[in-house]
C-alpha cells in the first residue's frame, strides 16, 4: 500500500522512537517503513534502527557509508520503495495515527492528484503543542500557481505516487529546498498537487532550529530554484547541477564569512523584534525590525517575498473560492 522514508541524522532518543512508532502504529497495517541512517558516527541511532527492525519486519534498514545529505539519501530510499504510494516524515516529526488512511483514500478517490500534503500541529522540544499551521490552498490551479512565488508545504506532511517522483529522478543535491525544487519541477510536468485540510502530522520546531547562516542559505537557494523554473518554463530544461548550484551562491557572496555574519546579526534581530510585538512590547519590536532592515538590505527582500506569497495566496484565493 505505502513506504514511509524517515532519514536519520543526530536527532534525540525519544523524538526518533516516538516518530519511527508513530508509523508503525498506523490504522493501516499494510505499509513498509524503511529508515536511512545518514550519519555513521551515530551510534545510538544505528541501535535504535536495528532493535525497531527486529520487533517489526515491516522495517527495512539503509546505512550510508558517508553523509549524502537529504536528498541522495531519500532517493535511495525511493529506489528501493516497493509501494505506489510514498509518505515523508522528518525523524523528530509525529503522524497522527490515521494519517496515512486519510491521505491515501484520497488519492485513490482523486487519481489525477500526484502529490497530497496536510495541515500540521506544531509542537516544542518536549512534544507540547505551541500551535497549527495549514499549509496552502486546497484547490490543485490555486497550488500551482503559487508554488513559483512560495512553498509552505511541510515536507513531512507528502505523500505522493511513487512512479511520479521516479519519472522525476527524484530529489536533487541542494543544500535546502530539495522539495521545493521537487514540487516545482512536478507542477512544471503537469503534475497535480493537492492539500488535504486536516491536520494529520505534529512538526516538531526546535528552539535552535534555524541559524542566520541556515537561513541566509534559504533565501540564495530558493531564488536559485525558481530560476530553475522560469528556465524550464522557457526552455523545456534548466541549467541545475551541483556545481552550477555552487557557483550561484559564490556570486551572490553566500560564503563570506563577514557578510553571512552580517545578515545572522540582521536575523537575529528581526526575531527579536518580532518577540518584542508579540509580547505586546510595540515600539521596542518595531524599533528592532526598523534596525533589522537597514543592518541587511537582504533581510528586506526576505520580507518582501513573505509578503509578496500572502498578498497572492488571499488574491488566488478569492478567485478560485467557487471551484
Amino acid at each position: 500500500m505505502i513506504s514511509v522514508i524517515i532519514p536519520i541524522y543526530n536527532e534525540d532518543e525519544d523524538s526518533l522512537r516516538d516518530s519511527i512508532s508513530s508509523i508503525l502504529n498506523q490504522s493501516i497495517k499494510e505499509l513498509e517503513l524503511i529508515l536511512i541512517l545518514d550519519n555513521p558516527d551515530f551510534k545510538l541511532g544505528k541501535q535504535v534502527m536495528l532493535e525497531f527492525s527486529e520487533l517489526d519486519k515491516r522495517v527495512k534498514l539503509i546505512f550510508n557509508d558517508e553523509n549524502l545529505g537529504v536528498a541522495l539519501s531519500l532517493n535511495r530510499g525511493i529506489e528501493i520503495a516497493k509501494y505506489k504510494y510514498i509518505a515523508r516524515l522528518d525523524a523528530d516529526d509525529i503522524s497522527v495515527s490515521d494519517r496515512l488512511e486519510k491521505q491515501i483514500s484520497y488519492l485513490e478517490k482523486h487519481q489525477h492528484i500526484s502529490m497530497l500534503s496536510a495541515n500540521c500541529i506544531l509542537i516544542d522540544d518536549e512534544g507540547l503543542e505551541i500551535g497549527k499551521k495549514s499549509t496552502i490552498p486546497t484547490n490543485p490551479k490555486v497550488i500551482k500557481k503559487l508554488l513559483p512565488v512560495g512553498s509552505t508545504i511541510i515536507h513531512s506532511s507528502v505523500v505522493y505516487r511513487t512512479k511520479v517522483v521516479k519519472s522525476l529522478n527524484g530529489y536533487r543535491k541542494l543544500l535546502s529546498c530539495q522539495d521545493y525544487d521537487l514540487w516545482l519541477r512536478m507542477v512544471d510536468e503537469n503534475y497535480e498537487i493537492a492539500s488535504l485540510n486536516e491536520y494529520l502530522v505534529k512538526y516538531r520546531i526546535r528552539s535552535n532550529s534555524i541559524t542566520g547562516s541556515q537561513s541566509l542559505r534559504l533565501l540564495y537557494t530558493e531564488r536559485y530554484v525558481r530560476k530553475l523554473h522560469k528556465e524550464r518554463l522557457n526552455n523545456k530544461t534548466d541549467s541545475y547541477s551541483f556545481k552550477n548550484y555552487m557557483e550561484y551562491l559564490d556570486r551572490h557572496d553566500f560564503f563570506d564569512k563577514n557578510k553571512q555574519a552580517k545578515y545572522t546579526n540582521a536575523s537575529n534581530l528581526l526575531n527579536n523584534g518580532i518577540e518584542h510585538i508579540k509580547n505586546k512590547r510595540f515600539m521596542m519590536g518595531a524599533k528592532n525590525v526598523l534596525r533589522s532592515h537597514f543592518k541587511d538590505f537582504r533581510i528586506v527582500i526576505r520580507e518582501f517575498n513573505i509578503i509578496r506569497y500572502l498578498i497572492y495566496k488571499l488574491y488566488l484565493s478569492i478567485r478560485y473560492r467557487s471551484e
